[in-house]
């Protein structure tokens, strides 16, 4: 029996009309006037509450990214959306790249190594070049099926899905995200060279996807290390032919 003291109110979604918080029609939360202080309730409540907040999820993906992508695959999934996690972590990354000028020292390393290369072959480079950095967030997200396809094949034997594969690549590459902010952190106040961090960032790409195996099937560290080179590799393959292809074309079109 409805409460006789409840306002009756219209659902903003489906114009159903319910009493209390929430439309019995669709599920949706009695909707009022968006506010400064709505959004920040808004903000706060997706960051810090307790079941789904971010801070409990960057701390865990850290320590069990194998064991999170299991539970999550099993059907716990009362966490952080791990796709929007992703997505965030490729933004925070690119903003820290611009932060701490990567891309700056990037364009020198590129230009030092091009400068054997004629003039018209060079700015025919250095447009490809800015091309891949304007679309890197892009890049990461075209990647992704590979390293499921590739992680997919050599684990065949455990018959996970591609698309549980996908999920699996999405939680080793969010973890890869993390380790490379602190990388670049780190890059910004020692002072490492492009070289280096370049050399790092491969590091922790195959470190992220070896804990990540490691875990999630739960086999020893040798195996799980050389599955996770042996993905990095192919992957990295299709990216430098890709890469080539459209290199290729921007020389033969522009």
């Amino acid at each position: 029996m409805a409460d006789i003291n409840a306002s009756e109110n219209t659902c903003k979604n489906c114009n159903y009309t319910f009493t209390k918080q929430y439309c019995n029609g669709c599920g949706q939360k009695n909707a009022a006037r968006i506010t400064l202080a709505h959004l920040s309730h808004d903000v706060m409540h997706a960051v810090l509450h307790a079941d789904k907040g971010i801070f409990p999820y960057i701390k865990r993906l850290i320590l069990n990214p194998g064991v999170m992508a299991r539970e999550y695959i099993a059907g716990k999934r009362k966490v952080f959306n791990p796709m929007q996690f992703l997505v965030l972590s490729v933004g925070f990354v690119m903003l820290m790249m611009t932060f701490t000028n990567y891309y700056g020292k990037m364009e020198i390393w590129e230009a030092e190594s091009m400068a054997a290369n004629p003039q018209a072959i060079q700015e025919k480079l250095k447009g490809f070049n800015t091309f891949i950095k304007k679309n890197s967030n892009l890049i990461v997200f075209f990647l992704i099926p590979f390293f499921a396809l590739f992680g997919s094949m050599l684990f065949s034997k455990k018959k996970n899905n591609y698309a549980e594969h996908l999920m699996l690549s999405v939680f080793a590459l969010s973890l890869s995200n993390i380790l490379t902010l602190i990388m670049l952190i780190s890059c910004y106040f020692i002072g490492f060279g492009i070289m280096t961090s370049l050399i790092l960032t491969s590091i922790i790409t195959v470190t992220s996807f070896f804990l990540t195996y490691k875990q999630f099937y739960q086999i020893n560290w040798f195996s799980a290390l050389w599955k996770s080179i042996i993905t990095y590799m192919l992957t990295m393959m299709v990216s430098m032919i890709v890469s080539t292809v459209v290199g290729f074309c921007i020389l033969l079109f522009t």
